[in-house]
């Protein structure tokens, strides 16, 4: 069940994580990331989750600390960008102490996919996990957005996400961080109805700030809070029972200097 809760914490985290990465403001915004290029971010997730069933609560404090690092394997003439993403030196405590190395490790992976400069993703392979890349389709408003402005994007149901995703933009503010100019972008992420199946309950809260790099293209931090919760029914000792879950989440990742 924990490892099962903490790849889910893991997926949900990378959900978010990229709902900054397929957007900028004042222009229209295309990728242009060069074969070689190689961006390095550190993120830092809190999660405290609890599990009611039969009657009883269960508590879960988790620290967790990894790295993500973008490469760019290769563009083509259609300036479609191969991309190898690795997740990497992922160290977790739970209720303070340091999780199994497994664990870590069962987190660590490296897998490809292939982009547009639109920040839509075309396919992705060897991603170890029940959550489709293809279904993340970050697409950005046709026309220059400015302060005020807000967009939508929707994100289908996955098997490990059973439940559309609806997430939205407001352009906050222009700033400079860490030299570059970006736009400060305000994110809701709000769950929808759930599909049919064993999740008879779902729902995903989410608030954020992106701030991206415009001229470059590129995410410069992104922070997010939010709440999963979750209802399921599970045979047990030959009943029906619901097993209840939630998860607050508080996360933050920028670019490792």
């Amino acid at each position: 069940m924990f490892k099962r809760l903490l790849t889910l914490g893991f997926v949900f985290a990378f959900v978010l994580s990229l709902s900054g990465d397929a957007f900028a403001a004042g222009i229209k915004l295309q990728y242009d990331l060069k074969k070689g290029d190689s961006t390095k971010y550190r993120m830092k997730m809190k999660t405290t989750t609890s599990i009611g069933a039969l009657g009883k609560v269960e508590k879960m404090d988790t620290e967790t600390e990894m790295n993500f690092v973008q490469r760019i394997i290769d563009r083509d003439e259609k300036d479609v960008m191969y991309v190898l993403t690795s997740i990497e030196n992922v160290k977790t405590l739970v209720n303070g102490t340091p999780a199994d190395d497994k664990i870590n490790k069962t987190a660590e992976q490296v897998f490809t996919m292939h982009m547009e400069p639109s920040g839509k993703i075309l396919d992705t392979q060897g991603l170890k996990s029940e959550m489709s890349m293809q279904q993340m389709r970050l697409a950005f408003p046709n026309e220059p957005v400015d302060v005020g402005k807000s967009w939508e994007t929707i994100l289908p149901a996955t098997e490990q996400i059973p439940t559309t995703l609806k997430m939205t933009y407001t352009v906050d503010k222009f700033e400079k961080v860490q030299g570059f100019d970006c736009i400060v972008i305000k994110s809701k992420v709000n769950s929808e109805a759930s599909k049919t199946g064993m999740v008879s309950s779902l729902d995903v809260n989410a608030t954020g700030v992106i701030y991206f790099a415009y001229k470059e293209g590129k995410i410069m931090k992104n922070a997010v809070t939010g709440t999963f919760g979750s209802v399921t029914n599970q045979v047990i000792e030959g009943k029906t029972e619901p097993i209840v879950t939630k998860v607050l989440v508080d996360l933050v990742m920028d670019i490792a200097k």
